[in-house]
């Protein structure tokens, strides 16, 4: 998981970096250069209205993908339904293409911020949780089968109990499964796959 941290450490640093200038003036059809307004918003309100609108940017993501059926596709989504980035809690569902709920998880949405949430200001933790939110259903995501061949339980998941190594025994047998991981906080990851005994998803990886 060293890798990964590094991964998005480094991307979290690449927005450090970036800085864009706003234009002052625009110009006009026939090429004549308007004045930039005089009129100062107050920084207070500028800054509320900022955030608004960069926390409207974190509300949803979707994708229909296969998952519990070779046929027909779930849904899969994540929504940000707070107002903190400090404090909101991020929800993680799987639907089914019948609309049966066969997955959920929620955590906070700090938790996407990796180690780096004291060194970023307000608008760089939303624009840090938004690019991880917008890659969080990337196809590189999904793998199939869910659990290889030459995959042993013991190294995907530590300390399995009875419950455990019985989903993991039924996902390794299906050859077509799909498993689909995830990852947040510092170098936590999640893999699932969907249990046909179960009807829902099961952990089949875990890593922190």
């Amino acid at each position: 998981m060293k890798i990964r941290s590094f991964i998005i450490g480094s991307f979290i640093l690449i927005l450090l970096s970036c800085d864009y200038k706003k234009p002052s003036a625009k110009t006009g059809e026939k090429g004549i250069v308007a004045a930039a307004k005089t009129e100062q918003i107050p920084s207070t309100i500028r800054k509320a209205s900022e955030g608004k609108e960069h926390l409207k940017r974190l509300s949803f993501y979707s994708k229909d993908h296969h998952f519990s059926n070779e046929k027909l596709k779930d849904n899969f989504t994540i929504k940000f339904p707070g107002r903190s980035i400090d404090s909101g809690i991020v929800v993680f569902e799987i639907k089914s293409s019948l609309g049966h709920l066969i997955f959920k998880k929620e955590f906070p949405a700090s938790d996407l911020l990796a180690d780096m949430a004291d060194a970023l200001s307000r608008k760089q933790k939303i624009d840090t949780v938004n690019a991880r939110l917008t890659h969080f259903f990337d196809e590189s995501n999904f793998v199939c089968p869910a659990i290889d061949n030459t995959d042993e339980i013991g190294k995907n998941l530590d300390d399995p109990n009875a419950e455990d190594i019985a989903n993991w025994n039924e996902i390794k047998a299906l050859p077509n499964s799909i498993g689909f991981y995830f990852s947040y906080g510092y170098e936590g990851t999640y893999g699932i796959a969907y249990s046909k005994k179960k009807k829902k998803a099961v952990v089949i990886f875990y890593s922190d």
